[in-house]
């Protein structure tokens, strides 16, 4: 954006070979110009994922061992610790831990035949548990169901090049978490269903609640490389896996989407560091509206604390403001389990937090996911929604609203304990539902006091 309002279009110079084009959209304000563009973007029938997702908090497993048994044991001693403290929730297994519980029978990978009695060992404590396994379209080529897809002639199930004019297919070698690997070609039919019997193989084996399928993020090495149909694989890839996402079943979560906002599918957002910034907790709402407003609803945010670095968060404070604004939106997910800082009131507060959630923000979502469906007003909104031709309400990136009638504006600075407020739409009232009080709509709270456990939330009323 420049001055004089003026902004600037330009294509990468490594993008030069595409035209650029664009829409410019005018309306009456704010609103309609979205609500206009949403209709003509719409490409199918907005569907719901499952959204008993919404009803437990996440907690990932950082689990550093090397072997399915030892993983076992860390697995018993977590869940038995959230169930002693009343925390219960689905426990997230990465992707290294997934295989890691995969390989104690790995057999079913290879499509052989179960023989032993230890091949056809179940696992029967983990499927005791809510948990959900991490997949991606990448194979290591260290692995053996890599080098027998290689000796059995299938190099087309992986992304490849011709060696030559009339060579044959090579696997083209890309890198995903530290190691070589090649990554599936989900243009085969043939790939696609192997990796749709590798993830039913999973489920008959785990019996996990979810499946979490990262890795269909742009990669532009590959886009500089690729030949038609994948030659613009950044979009072109991450479509097609949603499509495959979609095949897995509604209790599919994705971690990247291009007009797929409309399938059963839930995305996970993107990671932020463990501090203040824009990055960090301040990130937080500009990224959650910025979803919504694309039609990505049923998100999960990341980490109470952030989860961009392995290490737990420190910072108490960090926690806890960014606990209230988790418990607001559609899942909690928890890297850094509370009970690291050894205060029972921080405890106290992840559980009063997870209640509020199940309580009061799930019965609001399961309510605007309706309208949502009739009508395709997102259910997390920015302030304009409600003020579209107040010119205030179209900067304010730290509250937001929940359908029409909730407004959530928590603390996103350290060590505040005072915050101003914007009460949008001058027709209404707000009462906040912490102590009852009631305020006019289209006025400024000055320094409204919020303690540290606290998160200022208003209820609209009509005048």
């Amino acid at each position: 954006m420049e001055s004089r309002q003026h902004y600037c279009l330009q294509t990468p110079p490594s993008m030069e070979r595409m035209p650029l084009e664009y829409t410019v959209c005018v309306g009456h304000n704010i609103k309609a110009v979205h609500q206009e563009s949403i209709n003509r973007l719409a490409t199918g029938r907005r569907e719901l994922p499952n959204m008993d997702v919404l009803r437990l908090p996440f907690w990932k497993l950082l689990a550093n061992v090397d072997s399915g048994a030892k993983l076992e044991r860390e697995l018993r001693t977590f869940s038995n610790r959230l169930k002693r403290l009343h925390l219960e929730g689905v426990i997230g297994l990465d992707e290294h831990s997934t295989a890691l519980l995969a390989n104690m029978d790995h057999s079913y990978l290879n499509g052989k035949k179960r023989t032993s009695k230890r091949q056809t060992r179940d696992l029967p404590f983990v499927k005791l548990l809510n948990i959900s396994i991490t997949v991606s379209p990448y194979l290591s080529v260290d692995s053996p169901q890599f080098q027998t897809s290689i000796q059995a002639g299938v190099e087309d199930f992986w992304l490849s090049l011709p060696s030559g004019p009339q060579g044959r297919l090579v696997p083209m070698l890309t890198q995903w978490k530290g190691k070589y690997c090649v990554k599936l070609n989900i243009t085969n039919p043939k790939a696609t269903n192997w990796f749709l019997d590798k993830v039913d193989s999973l489920h008959s084996h785990l019996g996990m609640e979810y499946v979490i399928l990262e890795g269909g993020e742009g990669n532009l090495f590959e886009e500089q490389t690729l030949r038609p149909p994948l030659a613009s694989v950044g979009d072109e890839y991450i479509r097609l896996l949603a499509d495959l996402a979609e095949k897995i079943g509604d209790n599919t979560i994705v971690t990247s989407g291009t007009r797929s906002s409309h399938k059963a599918l839930f995305i996970r957002m993107s990671a932020l560091q463990s501090d203040w910034s824009y990055s960090g907790l301040k990130g937080i709402i500009p990224s959650l509206l910025h979803h919504s407003l694309l039609g990505y609803h049923f998100f999960i945010p990341d980490a109470v604390g952030g989860s961009f670095s392995a290490e737990l968060v420190a910072d108490d404070e960090l926690f806890v403001r960014w606990l209230g604004i988790a418990a607001f939106l559609p899942v909690i997910s928890f890297q850094t389990p509370p009970w690291v800082f050894e205060k029972e009131w921080v405890l106290n507060l992840t559980r009063f937090y997870i209640a509020k959630h199940h309580d009061f923000v799930v019965p609001l979502i399961l309510k605007y996911a309706e309208e949502w469906q009739e009508a395709g007003n997102p259910i997390y909104r920015p302030l304009w929604w409600l003020s579209p031709n107040d010119p205030i309400t179209f900067t304010i990136d730290d509250e937001f609203l929940i359908g029409d009638e909730v407004l959530v504006a928590p603390v996103t600075e350290k060590g505040a304990l005072h915050r101003d407020i914007y009460l949008p739409e001058s027709a209404f009232q707000w009462q906040d539902t912490n102590n009852a009080q009631v305020f006019d709509g289209g006025t400024f709270l000055e320094s409204y006091p919020v303690g540290l456990g606290d998160v200022p939330v208003f209820v609209r009323r009509r005048s």
